[in-house]
């Protein structure tokens, strides 16, 4: 063997090693810290993680191989329903604040969003983490889903997975109705009327809808972003009412056309029975009754799970006057450490050693979900499925939004919420339904 060639070889493998040092703030801890110090006592790191199921199971795998490689961490991971933190059938509720109250918190929770950041916050139940990044390149991170984590100029949380929302369409619908199933609609205009070519009516009553708009992921602090405005201010304040965010009055004009044109009534009666979240398996894009709908990329699991042969594509959510091109709202799962945490810095250790791009990749893969580092995203395998490449594709080239961190972000978006439906089901006119949640969302932010 040449000794040009040996050359060549220990080039290479220092180039490697320089690649894997260059993640080092992202992927593992310091030999120096705590969690791989083998002359340190062994410690003991409880975890709480919100759901059961795949994501669950990726959470518990990622503990055990975890605590088998670092035998001075062993890590308690407990599924406790929303982690504590969010009302759920599970009643988890309260006990989050319940244990940081009593001083005997988890040392790590993984929550579901990001919209208990804030509030969490300000109840110091959580810690900032920036003094814990020093070490870490952040700029790794996808920009939105980082920047989601910021409140008050401090870091509370990282992104364990990220969503982006994109809209699917049934193209053998598409095709019965005359039109090109691989063309989707560019526009909120050219959407509205394929939906109704797509829109089936028996003696006044529907039998399959082109599009419904607030069905599946099409909640107002979603739409809102995909009608170039949001539901709170740049100081987090609440933005509903029509003289404040006439865009929001805009958006909710257009979901009420629905209402008009089809009938609040007889859309309510055509998805009773059916999941109007999305990605169940009785939600009406699976069961082939909507012909359109905006959902997240875990809709392609559901897809595939729960109808094999449903004929859909995957593609950006049409643009809305106003609005930008290829909008998409990016969320995703938090870690954060709680104040009261007896290990903050194995905690933290423990989180950057997820973030090995390979590793992050793989988890990704598993729970259908995009890895929070784009390079780690660029190498999931899910790369290799169309569907997911067209997320994907959202994701890097979309005009991306997040939710900001507003302290009463959570009772804004109830106030939202309340206002389009009763709009929708015509208890409301749309002007007095944002003025109504206008109030409310203050009131709640004066408590």
């Amino acid at each position: 063997m040449s000794k040009i060639f040996l050359k060549g070889k220990a080039i290479i493998a220092m180039l490697l090693v320089i690649a894997v040092l260059a993640f080092a703030g992202c992927s593992g801890s310091s030999t120096k810290n705590s969690s791989t110090n083998g002359n340190k006592k062994q410690v003991v790191l409880t975890l709480w993680y919100p759901w059961a199921g795949p994501d669950g199971d990726a959470v518990v795998s990622l503990a055990k191989e975890y605590s088998k490689t670092h035998p001075n961490v062993q890590i308690k991971a407990q599924m406790v329903s929303g982690a504590g933190i969010a009302a759920t059938q599970g009643g988890g509720q309260g006990k989050f604040l319940s244990a940081v109250a009593a001083g005997n918190p988890p040392d790590l929770v993984l929550y579901w969003g990001q919209d208990a950041l804030p509030g969490l916050a300000d109840q110091g139940a959580i810690i900032p983490l920036d003094d814990y990044l020093k070490d870490v390149d952040t700029s790794k991170f996808f920009e939105a889903a980082y920047n989601a984590m910021k409140y008050k100029g401090k870091i509370y949380g990282l992104p364990e997975m990220v969503n982006v929302r994109v809209l699917f369409w049934n193209k053998d619908l598409f095709k019965q109705a005359g039109l090109d199933p691989n063309t989707p609609p560019k526009t909120i205009a050219e959407l509205d009327q394929m939906a109704a070519k797509l829109t089936k009516t028996k003696n006044g009553t529907i039998e399959q809808m082109g599009f419904i708009p607030w069905i599946g992921q099409g909640v107002p602090h979603v739409m809102a972003g995909v009608f170039g405005t949001s539901l709170v201010d740049s100081n987090g304040n609440p933005i509903l009412s029509p003289d404040k965010n006439p865009q929001l009055l805009n958006l909710l004009k257009w979901e009420v056309s629905y209402s008009d044109k089809y009938g609040a009534m007889n859309i309510n009666k055509f998805i009773a029975g059916m999941s109007q979240n999305s990605s169940q398996a009785n939600d009406p894009f699976v069961l082939g009754k909507v012909a359109m709908m905006i959902s997240g990329e875990w809709q392609i699991n559901a897809n595939k799970q729960y109808n094999p042969k449903l004929n859909f594509g995957v593609g950006p959510i049409p643009q809305a006057p106003g609005g930008k091109p290829m909008p998409s709202l990016m969320d995703g799962n938090t870690w954060m450490i709680p104040k009261g945490s007896k290990h903050p810095q194995e905690a933290m250790d423990f989180i950057k050693w997820t973030m090995d791009p390979q590793r992050i990749a793989d988890t990704a893969d598993k729970v259908y979900n995009i890895a929070p580092i784009v390079e780690a995203a660029k190498i999931q395998k899910l790369n290799n499925d169309p569907y997911f490449k067209e997320v994907l594709n959202v994701a890097q080239k979309g005009s991306i939004y997040y939710t900001p961190a507003a302290k009463g972000m959570l009772s804004t978006e109830t106030a939202a919420n309340n206002a389009f439906q009763a709009a929708q089901y015509k208890k409301s006119t749309p002007e007095q339904a944002l003025k109504n949640a206008q109030a409310e969302a203050e009131k709640s932010l004066s408590q």
